[in-house]
């Protein structure tokens, strides 16, 4: 053999080995490319594989993404709001329904209700039988009701919701002897209830999750005259909001150092004048009055039909006219109606 043949086999067997190697170091993935010298770009001859589908949020890790994407069941009346999800709970009435009288109703069932038996006039006009099968509901009083047990069998307990102070009861008979749980509070002489299934029967049974998720939704906007109209007077030098079923219509003129409005709705009315100079009146001003800036007195009473007033309340209105006076009737029964005209009066800013 040639002298100079073994340098290169040598040469041959050592390149051989430094490739078997290298082939190894990247195929048992202990080698990471993007490390060496020759970077990412380098040959890879091994890749773990990665998932391409990004995970998930968990809504009830996070109380802050609960409802997210649901969608917002308003009762613009009592200015309370709730979140439910469109693919899991379906109204059992077209949203709108049961909103006369001065009570409110919503009603929602895990079965999405067919309609197409009624007419589109019946659907428009709520003309639609009940069904059985209710799984959750929001009803809402026109007065306060017993938020108490209503029998020894029943067990309640004290709950935040709403930032409001209720009553959990456990209450089997609901809803065609279903098992079950009726939440009860009463605010701003309203009552509200709402009844939510368990998951399973027995005075032991919990709350189904799904509608724990559901509760924790349930928000009280801060103004809750916040769709109510607003009257503004320049002359008196006064403002106040209004329900959007009211009415407002200008007193006739006596003479031109006085004059008023009548606001006028299906809870009673209240009559507000100014004037130049005001002769007092013979009551005794025995009632607090809370307008939105001040505290006023006025006259008060019940009479034997059920109508509540108040009478001869004032405050300072402007340098035209320094006097501002009013009457206010709460229609009977008055202690059905009484929030409405308070909650106005509450509006009254007498200064601009």
């Amino acid at each position: 053999m040639k002298k100079g043949f073994v340098p290169i086999i040598v040469i041959i067997v050592l390149a051989a080995i430094v490739f078997l190697g290298y082939t190894i170091y990247y195929t048992i993935g202990l080698f990471d490319p993007c490390k060496s010298p020759i970077g990412c770009g380098g040959p890879k001859l091994y890749e773990s594989p990665q998932s391409s589908t990004a995970p998930v949020p968990d809504e009830t890790a996070n109380p802050d993404l609960i409802g997210a994407n649901w969608k917002t069941y308003t009762f613009e009346e009592v200015g309370l709001s709730f979140k439910y999800p469109e693919d899991k709970l379906f109204l059992e009435y077209p949203e709108g329904c049961f909103r006369t009288g001065g009570k409110l109703w919503a009603r929602f069932k895990l079965q999405k209700p067919d309609l197409s038996w009624y007419s589109s006039e019946d659907v428009k006009n709520c003309n639609i039988p009940g069904e059985d099968g209710t799984q959750f509901q929001v009803s809402i009083e026109p007065k306060e009701i017993n938020i108490n047990t209503l029998s020894q069998s029943e067990k309640s307990t004290k709950i935040q919701l709403a930032g409001q102070e209720a009553n959990l009861i456990y209450n089997r008979g609901t809803f065609g002897g279903e098992g079950g749980s009726v939440i009860k509070f009463n605010r701003n002489g309203k009552g509200f209830w709402i009844y939510i299934p368990a998951e399973s029967s027995g005075p032991g049974s919990k709350i189904d999750p799904l509608f724990n998720q559901i509760l924790s939704t349930f928000k009280f906007t801060s103004d809750e005259t916040a769709n109510w109209k607003t009257y503004t007077n320049n002359q008196a030098n006064f403002l106040l909001k209004y329900p959007p079923d009211w009415t407002i219509t200008q007193k006739p003129k006596m003479d031109i150092q006085e004059d008023g409005i009548t606001l006028r709705g299906k809870e009673g009315l209240i009559e507000i004048g100014w004037a130049t100079q005001f002769g007092a009146g013979g009551c005794e001003q025995n009632y607090s009055l809370s307008l939105k800036d001040q505290t006023v007195k006025s006259c008060h009473g019940v009479n034997s039909d059920g109508t509540e007033w108040w009478r001869l309340f004032g405050w300072r209105g402007s340098n035209v006219f320094p006097i501002v006076y009013g009457d206010a009737t709460a229609h009977s029964p008055y202690k059905d109606n009484r929030e409405v005209i308070l909650k106005i009066f509450s509006t009254i800013q007498t200064s601009q």
